[in-house]
């Protein structure tokens, strides 16, 4: 049988045009790097070969496909030697980074809905759906280069599959005619990064690759980072966002003794959260609304449907000398305490990730008149069991409980052992923050509140705002693509 692929790979491109024309079912990869055979019409001239598969795209002046007259041009500016190393199957054995090529793609025996790959760097075989593979297809009239819009749903085969039944490759792509007259391209390393059946974190970014810690780690770990130097480099920005996302906690420092600088801060990653009270706000009130101690380890508006990201305090003045420790802030990690408690009573955190809690705020103030309330779970996790987010306040607790009567003791029970760890002296961190430092912390992962304020000279200016994770990962997306981070 006439195989493509091995005919390709040692062949002078002219013998592949007369090849061409007793064989009606090859085409060449517009991409120079795999080979599928299905049905083409074969246009001859004196000079190139020209393919045109059936249903593709055409020029309208030649007949030509322009992928196709792309390839071609290509093909002329390479010459004959160079191509055959290119195709050379010893060429991309010896490479080395992973996911880069794929050995081999053909149909599974078992099921003729997928496609069974096999990568250069990886011995398994990964299963792909013909229906996702059409559905993700990567080219220009598929995905919009700005929109990265695709097929519309509605107008896709679920039972889908490929002109032949087998798929042959080459390198670092695997090609795919469909019935339909459509041709298809994926890169070696887009179909690795999105392989299925592996449990590797489809995003860098993702919840599972944190840190967690208790009072003696972060006192250890704790990184701090220049105001200016965030606001002009942005290695150092995607480090600090990196760090929100690992930690959950950072210092700025030598940001200006002035107000405003959270908005600076806000508008080097993108823009800041608006809520009742503004972009920002005056935290001062609540500080000094709880002199005693009293605000208890929490994270901030849990009566928001969708509580704010990350929460940015800056410190403008502070006059403690009569006291130094006064009004100190208490951190605990949160993510932490629901790990201990996975690992000391896994039926407790199943309860707590299930059962809703309300929180509510109402006031009318110069700010005007408002009413939020929301109920969350005080844990909850994402489908790959990492945990996604802690919400829970002591103070803006409501008493409407979703449950019978009779469960009403055990939930308490139950809430009392996770906060109970949150408490431990041995996870609270205590953090003194001084003027010129920005205290950045993740909502969704630390409870905050502060020590008691016993000196009557005791003052201070905060300033606090929030960004969301919407607004941080993309941040760190773009900057992870453009610093070509590893």
């Amino acid at each position: 049988m006439f195989c493509p692929l091995r005919y390709l790979c040692y062949t002078p491109v002219s013998s592949v045009a007369r090849a061409l024309t007793s064989q009606p079912y090859v085409t060449i990869d517009p991409g120079f790097t795999s080979v599928i055979r299905f049905r083409t019409t074969t246009i001859l001239s004196t000079a190139t070969t020209h393919l045109v598969g059936h249903g593709s795209r055409q020029n309208s002046d030649t007949g030509i496909s322009k992928d196709t007259n792309n390839t071609l041009n290509e093909i002329a500016k390479v010459g004959e030697s160079d191509f055959s190393r290119r195709f050379s199957p010893d060429v991309f054995l010896k490479r080395k980074d992973s996911g880069g090529h794929v050995i081999f793609a053909s149909d599974d025996a078992v099921n003729p809905l997928l496609s069974e790959i096999r990568f250069a760097s990886d011995a398994r075989v990964y299963n792909y759906p013909y229906c996702w593979l059409r559905d993700h297809c990567r080219c220009s009239y598929c995905v919009d280069s700005n929109l990265r819009s695709r097929i519309a749903i509605e107008n896709l085969d679920p039972s889908i599959d490929p002109v032949l039944d087998e798929t042959n490759t080459h390198g670092s792509n695997v090609s795919i005619q469909w019935r339909d007259g459509h041709f298809s391209r994926y890169p070696a390393r887009w179909l690795w990064a999105h392989r299925f059946g592996s449990k590797v974190s489809q995003d860098v970014f993702d919840p599972g690759h944190s840190v967690r810690w208790n009072a003696k780690d972060i006192s250890k770990t704790l990184k701090r980072f220049d105001f200016n130097s965030l606001l002009e480099e942005d290695s150092l920005l995607f480090d600090w966002l990196l760090e929100l996302n690992i930690r959950g906690l950072a210092v700025i420092e030598g940001a200006p003794e002035d107000h405003q600088q959270v908005h600076r801060l806000g508008e080097r990653v993108g823009f800041l959260r608006r809520g009742q009270y503004g972009l920002s706000v005056d935290e001062n009130v609540l500080y000094e609304t709880h002199r005693d101690g009293s605000l208890s380890l929490e994270t901030d508006q849990p009566y928001s449907l969708s509580p704010p990201g990350v929460h940015l305090l800056h410190c403008i003045s502070r006059n403690a000398e009569e006291n130094y420790a006064d009004g100190s802030f208490l951190l605990s990690d949160g993510f932490f305490a629901a790990d201990s408690l996975r690992e000391e009573d896994p039926q407790c955190l199943e309860i707590l990730s299930k059962m809703e809690w309300e929180h509510f705020i109402v006031a009318n103030d110069e700010n005007g008149e408002y009413h939020q309330r929301a109920r969350h779970p005080a844990i909850r996790f994402d489908s790959q069991g990492h945990v996604l987010q802690i919400v829970f306040s002591d103070r803006l607790r409501g008493p409407r409980l979703n449950v019978p009567a009779e469960f009403v003791s055990s939930a308490y029970e139950n809430l009392k052992k996770f906060v109970d760890i949150v408490c431990k002296e041995e996870n609270v961190f205590e953090y003194i923050l001084q003027p010129g430092e920005i205290l950045t912390r993740d909502n969704r992962r630390i409870l905050h509140g502060h020590s008691a304020i016993e000196s009557t000279e005791f003052e201070s200016q905060l300033e606090g705002a929030y960004l969301d994770w919407d607004e941080i990962y993309s941040k760190l997306r773009v900057l992870f693509k453009k610093l070509n981070v590893e």
